[in-house]
C-alpha cells in the first residue's frame, strides 16, 4: 500500500495531539494536582473517552481530554457527532465522560478549558441545529478520518462550532496561553 498525504494528515494530526496531551500534563501538575495519572492507553478510560484523572487532597478528582483542533484557526471548535460513519457509532463530542475537555488551538498557543457535561448536553440538543432551513448555525466536517491501532482508517463526521457562539451559549470555564505558561514554566 501505496504512503499518501492522507496518511501524512493522519500522522500529523496525531503529533499535535500528542504535544497537546504532553502540554495538557504539565499545566495539570503545574496547576496543583497532587497526581495526574495518565489514561490515554488504558481501554475502560478509552471507552470514556478520558485521557488523564487528576488526583488531589484538595480538591474533587477530574477526569480531562484533551483535543487538538486545526479547525481553530478559524475560530470553530471541531466537536466529532460520528466516530465511525460506516457503524454509525457516536463521536466523542456525544460520549465522553470527561468532566473537562481542553481544545488546544495550536494556531494561536491557546488551550480552551470547556465543561465537559455541558458540552455533551448542547451538543446532543444542538447538533443538528439549523437556522431558516440551513445549516447556519455550524457546519459539517464531512469525510475525516481517523485511523486505529488495527492501522484502519474509519470515516467520522464533526461539527464546526463557533468558538464564540459556543461560549455565549455553553461558556468557556478558562484560557490558557500556552506560550506565556512555557515561559513561565522553564
Amino acid at each position: 500500500m501505496a504512503y499518501t498525504a492522507k496518511d501524512n494528515a493522519w500522522e500529523e494530526s496525531q503529533t499535535k495531539a500528542k504535544v497537546a496531551e504532553e502540554i495538557a500534563m504539565q499545566i495539570l501538575h503545574a496547576d496543583g494536582w497532587d497526581h495526574v495519572l495518565d489514561k490515554r492507553d488504558d481501554y475502560i478510560f478509552q471507552k470514556m473517552d478520558v485521557d488523564f484523572l487528576t488526583l488531589s487532597r484538595k480538591r474533587v478528582s477530574q477526569f480531562v481530554e484533551v483535543k487538538s483542533d486545526d479547525c481553530a484557526k478559524n475560530n470553530n471548535y471541531c466537536l466529532e457527532v460520528v466516530s465511525n460513519t460506516d457503524t454509525g457509532t457516536p463521536g466523542w463530542g456525544l460520549t465522553t465522560k470527561a468532566d473537562q475537555i481542553w481544545i488546544y488551538r495550536s494556531a494561536f498557543g491557546t488551550i480552551d478549558l470547556l465543561d465537559g457535561p455541558k458540552t455533551v448536553a448542547w451538543l446532543k440538543a444542538n447538533h443538528d441545529r439549523q437556522k431558516n432551513g440551513r445549516d447556519e448555525f455550524f457546519a459539517l466536517r464531512n469525510g475525516t478520518k481517523k485511523k486505529y491501532g488495527n492501522g484502519t482508517l474509519y470515516p467520522s463526521l464533526c461539527r464546526l462550532v463557533n468558538r464564540d457562539l459556543f461560549a455565549k451559549e455553553v461558556g468557556i470555564i478558562r484560557r490558557i496561553n500556552v506560550r506565556d505558561y512555557l515561559t513561565q514554566a522553564s
